[in-house]
């Protein structure tokens, strides 16, 4: 199978090149990346089972990656540090900041009934967050949190 650089007849330096001068598409494909990133941590982990992607244009299903840790089923959101927010305070420490919300405007029905147009992701559509702290040394890590 030929990869998508042959597929485009483009090099990798090309490919680097058209990345680094259109900032939208390198946020849009680092977020793929790292989402892929993220999923990968989990494979061959022998208590967990039916390890997934969620198809990104199904709305009644967030998250991004699911999976089953014995018997229960898991939801995973997948985010990344906001580029102007990380700084590297010396000695091996960083801070960041991340924002947890969805990637497309829609309609959400509120536990009290009402109904709200948000960008935001509602309590309850995914169990952890799974921030990339790729951003703090080019390193693939993760930082996980409960919902």
């Amino acid at each position: 199978m030929a990869t998508i650089l042959e597929k485009w007849q483009i090099s990798a330096d090309e490919l680097t090149k058209i990345v680094d001068d259109n900032p939208s598409l390198r946020g849009f494909m680092f977020g793929y990346v790292s989402e892929y990133k993220a999923r990968t941590y989990f494979e061959g982990h022998k208590n967990i089972t039916n390890l997934m992607k969620y198809d990104d244009h199904d709305r009644t299903s967030k998250g991004d990656i699911s999976f089953c840790y014995k018997g229960k089923e898991f939801r995973i959101e997948a985010k990344s540090l906001q580029t102007n927010s990380v700084i590297n305070v010396g000695t091996g420490k960083w801070k960041g900041k991340f924002q947890c919300d969805a990637s497309d405007r829609r309609e959400i029905q509120l536990p009290n009934g009402h109904t709200v147009n948000t960008t935001c992701l509602a309590v309850g559509e995914f169990d952890i967050v799974a921030v990339s702290l790729y951003a703090f040394g080019d390193q693939w890590r993760f930082a996980f949190c409960k919902e």
